[in-house]
Parts: structure tokens; C-alpha cells; sequence
């Protein structure tokens, strides 16, 4: 374990997301105006369609999941950091369908949402940044 980040000082944001925005890219857009480069976000709504990974550790690769219906959020949780200096989000999402049957995983791009919220936890005057560490094939926190 090793102790990355520690401030006193937050920033709050609060987001609402329109029908048919990708959730995940108007999280980097939104960091990328603010130049926030620390922070944690947390949400709820639904998705028209989403795209998630799923991390095989054996292999080390990412293997995409496609869900081509409608599902609402139960657990939407990321983290802001950067990469080479630019905006990294990386966030997990919990999905329900009307069957109450439950998908999870990394959320990807082109996540396209009916509706949904968040608040991003900004951590002001802080830079998180990430590497690949080739132990795991994950780009962690350095």
C-alpha cells in the first residue's frame, strides 16, 4: 500500500447528463474545461446502450461487452487522474435491467445515457497520475 494523495481541500461539481451523451466522455470533457486533474465522481441514471470491459487477468487484455438495451444505473464510481498529462477516467458502473438482472464492469466510451447525474469530488492543487506497470498490464497510479 502505498498513500498517493492527501489534501484537506475539496471542490464539489455537480453534473446532469442529457438524453443520447456518452457518460463517459462528458466526464473527461467536463475535467478537461476545469483542469481538474485529481478527483472522484460518483452517479446514478440509465443508459439507452452502454459498452463495458471486462479485465482478464491471465491475459491481460481488456475484453469488451456490449448491452443494446435500455438499463438503469444501480452504481456509477470513477476516478479523474492523468496519463502522459492528459485527462484518465476510469470508472466502474453497476446496471440493472427490468429483470433485475445486474451486469458490471469498466465503463467504455460511446455509453450513450437517457438520463443520468453525478458529483465529481475535485481534489484542487493535486495531480494523480498513472503509468502502465507492466506486472499487472494496468495503468495504475504511479
Amino acid at each position: 500500500m502505498s498513500l498517493i494523495a492527501s489534501s484537506s481541500n475539496i471542490k464539489v461539481h455537480v453534473i446532469k447528463f442529457n438524453e443520447g451523451e456518452d457518460i463517459f466522455e462528458q466526464i473527461r470533457i467536463i475535467s478537461k474545461n476545469n483542469n481538474i486533474r485529481a478527483g472522484f465522481f460518483f452517479g446514478l441514471g440509465s443508459f439507452k446502450k452502454l459498452k463495458l470491459a471486462y479485465f482478464n487477468q491471465q491475459d491481460k487484455k481488456y475484453e469488451e461487452i456490449e448491452i443494446n438495451k435500455e438499463v438503469e444505473i444501480t452504481s456509477l464510481v470513477g476516478n479523474i487522474s492523468l496519463e502522459s498529462n492528459e485527462i484518465f477516467i476510469h470508472c466502474h458502473v453497476n446496471v440493472g435491467d427490468r429483470d433485475s438482472k445486474v451486469y458490471g464492469g469498466h465503463l467504455l466510451p460511446e455509453s450513450i445515457t437517457f438520463a443520468g447525474e453525478a458529483i465529481i469530488i475535485e481534489i484542487p492543487d493535486t495531480n494523480l497520475e498513472r503509468r502502465y506497470d507492466p506486472k499487472t498490464g494496468l495503468r495504475s497510479f504511479k
